[in-house]
């Protein structure tokens, strides 16, 4: 689950929720900010992305996150699953938090 500011939720299933944070671990990079709340759920193993208390930048990297790791997706075209439904269900969540982090509240 990945809560923000303005108190909406990204609510999924752990699987999808731990498949992006894995997908995202090659561009944590390129999102400073970000990576440090990132790193931080990874070592603790925690369900739970909160950015109730960040700011515009850490909500700008987290587009950017999501762009890349959905890029890479598409691009695989479910190959990496074994179970295709399973794809289109992540790509759909994907999808989902990419709206997220282009609404305004």
């Amino acid at each position: 689950m990945i809560r923000f500011p303005d108190d909406r939720i990204w609510q999924v299933e752990e699987w999808i929720f731990q498949g992006f944070l894995q997908d995202a671990r090659p561009y944590l990079k390129e999102v400073p900010e970000l990576a440090k709340l990132v790193y931080r759920v990874l070592d603790a193993g925690e369900l739970v992305l909160d950015m109730q208390r960040t700011g515009q930048k850490s909500l700008r990297e987290l587009r950017l996150l999501v762009m890349l790791v959905r890029r890479d997706n598409l691009r695989f075209r479910g190959r990496n699953f074994a179970d295709r439904e399973r794809f289109s269900v992540y790509l759909s969540a994907l999808e989902e938090l990419f709206r997220l982090t282009t609404e305004r509240p």
